[in-house]
């Protein structure tokens, strides 16, 4: 998306200034607040720019700041893509996971099936289903990932499995990420990989990095 992110500091690493920049959008914090407000007014005398105010939204994510920290969600945003495609959608139907427990027998069965969907915006769907999980829903990356390998010519039973996501999705508009403020500043890892474990030799890996009590920062 050409975002830099950079971090400044006049008085020692530990209260570094963290500065994000997006295109025309800029966003600023740090633990010492006077060096934050005198990048600002700086900036604000050599350029023309908005008051600024607490960050609530930020590239179709919305960011609540609370005692307990800062969370981030794209409720709206999902909601948005579930109307935009809720034609190609049953009514009222929900999922609890994204990806069905047989995934890789699907897979199988899809290979050897020459049953398609052209009706499908099967590409647009997978698009907008990147975006979330690369931004604030990691539970669908696995899933997303997996159906992102056939947009060239998907099959029903891709299709089917891309509906998977958008079922278990409308259940779960509200999930986000919550980057807490108690805990220590440990990371924490947790990989896992199927070790090619069917005969078509399709092989996944699953891995999420956190720290601070689970926020996770890498998926």
């Amino acid at each position: 998306m050409g975002c830099c992110l950079f971090e400044c500091s006049q008085s020692g690493p530990k209260s570094g200034e963290l500065r994000l920049f997006n295109v025309d959008d800029l966003i600023s914090t740090g633990k010492n607040l006077n060096e934050v407000q005198m990048f600002r007014n700086s900036l604000k005398k050599r350029f023309k720019c908005s008051p600024g105010e607490e960050l609530q939204w930020c590239l179709g994510m919305e960011v609540k700041q609370t005692g307990n920290g800062i969370f981030m969600s794209q409720t709206s945003y999902i909601n948005q893509k579930l109307n935009e495609f809720s034609v190609h959608l049953e009514p009222h139907v929900q999922r609890k996971i994204p990806l069905v427990s047989n995934h890789q027998q699907l897979l199988i069965d899809a290979d050897a099936s020459e049953d398609y969907d052209h009706s499908f915006p099967y590409r647009e769907i997978v698009g907008s289903l990147m975006y979330a999980a690369t931004m604030t829903r990691p539970d669908i990356s696995t899933a997303v990932g997996i159906v992102s390998r056939f947009l060239a010519k998907p099959k029903k039973l891709h299709c089917m499995m891309v509906k998977q996501i958008l079922y278990y999705l409308r259940g779960s508009t509200d999930y986000g990420l919550l980057y807490g403020t108690d805990g220590k500043e440990q990371i924490h890892g947790y990989v896992d990989a199927s070790r090619a474990n069917n005969e078509r030799l399709y092989f996944f890996v699953w891995f999420c990095f956190s720290v601070w009590k689970f926020s996770d920062i890498l998926w």
